[in-house]
């Protein structure tokens, strides 16, 4: 009897550890993703509903159907999840009584089997809801690149130019000069030196040039 008492509260504690650990943070990330995937739904919905171009019908019909795509995904994701989670903790719970009523064995080994299959289901939803929503990145660039080659810059219209001859019409500048001379060097002719001409007398001696220099200081 004490045995019993100590393995099933054990049991409990291995329960409550997974219900903790395990159950609460996955549905309360449930709740998170889906709130997102709901928000990214009525975005795309919204996009799809004020695409007007005939450029971008494509791209619109694209982004719908992937809106309705992934709903579809999100429910099943949630349903699944909410399936693995109930089918788990039964299994927990039939192990827990099996050790008095045996064939509840075969009630754990069936709740493990759906609760994995639920998993792997539930994770293949999580793997196409990733995959579409970067499909609709793409759509989103393709109908932006769509909307850039449509627009076109607005050209605006002289009004009354023609009709009235009495209209200021802009006259157009003259060059200026210097780009007319651009590129040009003057270089000026200057004359070669080529000899120097003496027209001194040549003094041959010391003798003479001492005379001219008496001679001068005489009449001064």
């Amino acid at each position: 009897m004490d045995q019993s008492a100590a393995l099933g509260g054990a049991m409990m504690l291995v329960i409550a550890v997974l219900f903790v650990v395990v159950f609460i943070p996955s549905w309360f990330q449930n709740r998170v993703n889906r709130a997102h995937n709901r928000q990214g739904a009525a975005e795309l919905r919204k996009q799809g509903k004020d695409v007007k171009s005939s450029s971008n019908r494509p791209v619109a019909s694209k982004l719908r159907l992937a809106a309705d795509r992934l709903r579809r995904l999100v429910k099943t994701k949630n349903t699944m999840s909410v399936l693995a989670v109930l089918a788990l903790a039964g299994s927990a719970t039939s192990a827990f009584f099996a050790f008095q009523a045996p064939l509840l064995f075969v009630a754990t080994g069936f709740g493990l089997l759906v609760g994995m299959f639920t998993v792997l289901v539930a994770l293949k939803a999580s793997s196409e809801i990733r995959k579409l929503l970067i499909g609709v990145a793409m759509s989103k660039t393709e109908m932006t690149v769509n909307l850039s080659k449509s627009w076109k810059e607005p050209v605006l219209s002289s009004i009354g130019t023609d009709s009235n001859p009495r209209a200021w019409t802009p006259n157009p500048l003259p060059s200026p000069t210097y780009t007319s001379r651009m590129g040009e060097l003057e270089i000026p002719n200057v004359a070669s030196v080529t000899e120097i001409n003496q027209t001194g007398k040549n003094f041959d001696t010391q003798d003479q040039i001492n005379k001219i220099l008496r001679k001068r200081r005489a009449t001064a």
